[in-house]
């Protein structure tokens, strides 16, 4: 792990991603193993719930997706101390259940007070966290890319101030490279707050996708709807 100036160029990241990156065969899993009660919408892909996610994502078969991208400005929060929720992008984040690569932030508030900490993760290995320093409405870019099933790259940018880190992963289990997610997942009490994805797009041997038409998660506990999503082109709107 290493920090460089945010001129790092994401499209020559993602390029050479994409450049390197053939013939990888991906480990096969079951569909949509952690979301229930999907339903059609003329809107989108589909509606599903979850206890620990919301957000818009695609699935595909194995090996669509190589990199997932997006913007958001971090959000004002609200809750009790010790509440808080992760803003994440992610390949492989709700439908392969052997891996998945994610990057993002975790907002939490202690003592009353909001504190973010930038992340990535090639789950179910542990997070690395980064000193990136974060504020209220600083501007954050996120970059997950798949290089091969065992191996990938993120990139976090706060473009406000200029920092940057990249996290290289080389190691198992493997991913499946079927769905790329832009969400919120949240502990066990989750503030209240709302975050745009603007720019949210992925990329892979399947093309370009953008979250317009696609599925769509929302946060339910105890029959009791937690969140909402939009999806307008390219951005995804997330009141939770």
């Amino acid at each position: 792990m290493h920090f460089k100036s945010a001129l790092i160029s994401t499209f020559l990241f993602v390029s050479a991603v994409l450049a390197g990156r053939h013939h990888e065969k991906y480990q096969s899993q079951g569909w949509f193993p952690n979301l229930a009660k999907q339903y059609p919408n003329s809107d989108h892909g589909g509606v599903y719930f979850s206890n620990t996610w919301t957000g818009a994502f695609w699935n595909e078969t194995d090996g669509t997706f190589a990199v997932v991208t997006s913007t958001f400005t971090v959000p004002a929060i609200s809750g009790p101390n010790g509440s808080g929720a992760s803003i994440r992008i992610g390949i492989d984040d709700l439908t392969c259940t052997s891996a998945n690569i994610l990057a993002g932030i975790d907002l939490s508030v202690t003592e009353n007070e909001t504190r973010y900490k930038a992340f990535s993760q090639w789950w179910p290995h542990d997070k690395y966290f980064y000193n990136l320093t974060i504020a209220t409405a600083d501007v954050i870019r996120t970059t997950a890319n798949v290089l091969s099933s065992t191996s990938g790259a993120v990139l976090v940018e706060n473009l406000t101030n200029g920092q940057t880190v990249v996290q290289q992963f080389n190691t198992t289990p493997a991913l499946c490279g079927r769905s790329a997610a832009w969400g919120v997942s949240d502990k066990s009490t989750i503030p209240s707050g709302m975050v745009t994805f603007t720019n949210a797009t992925a990329y892979g041997p399947g093309g370009t996708y953008t979250p317009e038409r696609a599925n769509i998660v929302r946060l339910e506990r105890n029959h009791q709807n937690l969140s909402n999503v939009n999806i307008n082109g390219s951005s995804v709107t997330i009141w939770f």
